[in-house]
């Protein structure tokens, strides 16, 4: 759980990179109000394996596109303030 996407995305792009990795190799989920698929769970029996690939993978598209958008954000105003 996490309050907000862009403490994920101060890290650098290796650092980023292995936190990807460690993550999908010990199957954990980021959740985060930021991200509100993250916290959806399918509702009937017979869909929660499609519905589950389905929601990681909308999750992860959209985790990465908003730690992508922060970790801009934060570079720009660290480029700024110097």
């Amino acid at each position: 759980m996490v309050e907000q996407i862009d403490r994920l995305a101060r890290l650098n792009q290796a650092d980023w990179d292995t936190l990807k990795r460690m993550l999908l190799e010990k199957k954990l989920a980021v959740v985060s109000e930021e991200l509100p698929t993250s916290y959806i769970t399918p509702q009937s029996d017979s869909s929660i394996e499609f519905m589950s690939s389905v929601l990681q993978a909308i999750n992860s598209m959209m985790l990465y596109m908003l730690a992508a958008i922060a970790r801009k954000d934060y570079e720009d105003r660290r480029n700024r303030q110097m």
